[in-house]
């Protein structure tokens, strides 16, 4: 072969070698092939905490963001909240190669466990964003650093989106010295009022539970700053004498209106006849809280050590009924929310002034229908929210003059059943509850005091 004939087939392997050199020095290009997808860790960094999660005991707080080689799925840029895993995280002493594993005591209050894992997709930075929560403050010191060590899982419906992207970060240096970081405890929450006392049947049985004692805290939240609305987040737990534990049937909190209504109110429900009588005096424990700031500790005792539940005495009913109007709905609530009828309650206060609060009502106690067999009816499917639901009752004002309006599926009683009443109890402020009784069908006609749609609130 001529010296020009290899020259020339020499000349175009350089360019592409020289060419391929040179993508590899541009920030960002990389040159693929065939490569397969997966997800890669691109940087660690550590991120300021939030008063809250001092408070449930983390100390320091990771920020990973992931991107990926090769080429790009469907799926990613999409929202995966919550479907991640830790598939097997750990901590661990790392001396001089020689690994050892560390065991700490998890918070009391976690929202997950030690190595929390929530991707979230930036759309501004086009990559998925983790927070990693550890409590490295609780590592006992040993020699060398403390690794943290994941397999960071993208799932969907519990099925792996992709192979698993590997962690190991070096998270304590030897000799270092974690602390708790030093955040505002102020936790812009003040507990008005305690209430202790059966759980509403229709809770209970929209919940399928059969018994059950409901604790209400009624709650003023103080001006944080933020023209924001708050829903109030509520973690509790029954301990008994012996330190068992006893987990809630049902519990939630309401939302704070800023500036509007700055009070709500939050509940949980234990079936506590359920708890035998040798396990003693119960203790409720556990935090309320709003946003991200401080949790309002909490500790209420629930039953005594005869096994009495320590219900809240009711004071005389502080109202009287009024008429009653029984109208339908117009076509956009028909619609919006399943609902054909609307039963509003007039309702006249002793001391219009002192007594007016929304949240202090109890409207939704024990809503329920009843035709002329006895059957009753306590959960009908509306549209929004999904599923069967308990008849939907709250209070309206209008002066010195309140009312409680109930939004009815009557449709949903067979037409059989020709006789069909409202059955409900109202009271105000842990009051005695007044009971209140509507016609509502009769021979299979639905009594309407008017067929004037009810305007949608």
């Amino acid at each position: 072969m001529k010296r020009k004939e290899l020259l020339w087939m020499i000349v175009p392997c350089l360019m592409l070698a020289l060419f391929a050199i040179a993508l590899r020095g541009r920030p960002g290009a990389t040159l693929l092939i065939n490569e397969p997808f997966a997800v890669v860790v691109e940087k660690v960094e550590k991120e300021t905490l939030k008063p809250d999660e001092v408070a449930d005991g983390w100390d320091t707080k990771l920020k990973i963001t992931l991107t990926h080689k090769g080429p790009q799925p469907k799926w990613w840029g999409q929202p995966v909240d919550n479907t991640g895993s830790t598939g097997g995280a750990r901590l661990f002493h790392d001396n001089a190669g020689k690994q050892s594993a560390v065991k700490v005591q998890r918070p009391v209050y976690p929202y997950g466990d030690h190595l929390l894992w929530r991707p979230n997709w930036d759309a501004e930075s086009e990559r998925y964003i983790a927070r990693l929560l550890l409590p490295l403050a609780k590592v006992p010191a040993k020699p060398g650093s403390v690794k943290v060590q994941a397999r960071l899982v993208f799932e969907n419906n519990n099925k792996p989106l992709c192979p698993p992207a590997r962690l190991e970060q070096v998270v304590r240096r030897p000799g270092e010295v974690v602390r708790v970081p030093q955040v505002s405890k102020n936790t812009h929450l003040h507990i008005e009022q305690v209430i202790i006392d059966d759980a509403p049947p229709a809770a209970l049985k929209a919940n399928g539970y059969t018994a059950g004692t409901r604790i209400t805290w009624k709650v003023r939240y103080y001006d944080t700053g933020e023209d924001r609305n708050y829903g109030l987040g509520v973690d509790v737990m029954l301990y008994d004498e012996y330190g068992a534990t006893y987990t809630s049937n049902h519990s939630g909190g309401g939302v704070f209106v800023s500036q509007e209504r700055p009070t709500s109110s939050a509940v949980a429900d234990f079936d506590i006849k359920s708890i035998p009588r040798s396990a003693g005096a119960l203790t409720l424990r556990g935090q309320l809280g709003i946003g991200s700031y401080w949790p309002l500790k909490i500790e209420v005792p629930i039953r005594d050590k005869k096994g009495r539940i320590l219900k809240t005495p009711k004071a005389p009913a502080p109202f009287t009924i009024g008429s009653i109007q029984v109208r339908p709905a117009n076509a956009e609530t028909q619609k919006e929310d399943g609902v054909d009828t609307i039963v509003s309650i007039a309702i006249h206060f002793t001391n219009p002034a002192k007594d007016a609060s929304y949240d202090n009502w109890q409207a939704d106690w024990a809503p329920h229908l009843v035709d002329e067999t006895g059957k009753e009816y306590w959960t009908f499917t509306t549209p929004r929210p999904v599923g069967p639901q308990p008849l939907m009752g709250g209070p309206t004002f209008d002066g010195s003059v309140n009312s409680i309006q109930y939004w009815i599926p009557l449709s949903q009683v067979p037409l059989s059943a020709k006789t069909v009443k409202l059955k409900t109890q109202i009271g105000y402020n842990q009051s005695t509850r007044l009971p209140v009784e509507v016609l509502l069908r009769k021979n299979g006609v639905t009594q309407y005091t008017s067929q004037e749609p009810w305007p949608r609130l």
